[in-house]
């Protein structure tokens, strides 16, 4: 199987990627050594893309580093995979690796503007783009079909617009669901999926949580506040909520982060 294929076979979305991504793993699996670096947002598969790489290049010397523990680097590995690479304290250790052309780098981030200059610029980068919801149901169906469950497209696609647009909280409903089918039946209608949905794991319509109308509620009544103040109110990490709350709020345009603070600026069915 060439590598346009496999990919196909094994990705979902992501298609603007895909034709330049196989040549270069073509390259790589024929010997040459390249520095690729993946960005992405939380959840997105950044890690499963180059599980997916290594895995076409059928190379057994791989090692993969989180960003703060990159320094006990093993150089008998052709294949080095770095996750988190925003996490790491001194790159500059790996720039002779990177520029000996003995290695290939998978370098993946969902925090952009904290990797250095030096780093991407040695990198050919890609950026995955946000996913359809039609892309969000075929991978939801999957995930139910590997849990041998079978739900028809369109309930896949209403569960598609309570994923957030994003393939994990997509893949871990899926999962979710599948335990609870064994144990209550699968819906006949959309309406009883919704009224599951809803009973069992408190998701209104468009797939707001709890939390979330915790913060729209009260950024609503305040109309500004800072992280600080939110984190404190939902009794959450900040981190959390910049990473899981806040881009889905904004896509929803509901919010809108200012040097004055967050800002709530729209009304919306999850409210």
């Amino acid at each position: 199987m060439n590598a346009y294929s496999y990919l196909e076979n094994y990705i979902i979305g992501q298609d603007g990627l895909k034709p330049e991504l196989a040549i270069l793993m073509e390259t790589i699996k024929e010997g040459t050594n390249l520095n690729i670096l993946i960005r992405g947002s939380s959840g997105y598969g950044k890690t499963y893309l180059a599980k997916v790489i290594y895995n076409y290049v059928g190379e057994n010397l791989t090692c993969m580093y989180l960003g703060e523990h990159i320094y006990g680097f093993n150089s008998k590995c052709r294949i080095q995979v770095i996750d988190e690479a925003h996490e790491i304290k001194e790159p500059e250790r790996l720039y002779p690796y990177m520029d000996s052309s003995d290695y290939t780098f998978i370098i993946m981030t969902n925090e952009f503007d904290d990797l250095k200059e030096p780093l991407t610029n040695r990198c050919i980068q890609f950026n995955l783009l946000p996913y359809s919801n039609k892309e969000i149901a075929t991978i939801i169906y999957k995930t139910l079909k590997n849990h041998r469950q079978i739900l028809p497209n369109e309930f896949c696609l209403i569960l598609a617009t309570y994923s957030r647009g994003n393939p994990r909280v997509a893949k871990l409903l899926a999962k979710r669901l599948s335990l609870l089918f064994i144990r209550i039946g699968k819906p006949n209608t959309l309406e009883e999926l919704e009224e599951i949905l809803l009973l069992y794991f408190n998701l209104k319509s468009g797939g707001f949580t709890e939390f979330d109308k915790m913060y729209i509620d009260f950024l609503r009544n305040n109309r500004v506040a800072g992280i600080d103040t939110i984190s404190r109110i939902l009794c959450m990490p900040k981190k959390t909520i910049q990473v899981e709350i806040e881009p889905f709020l904004i896509k929803q345009g509901l919010i809108r982060i200012t040097s004055r603070g967050r800002v709530f600026v729209g009304e919306n069915n999850g409210n």
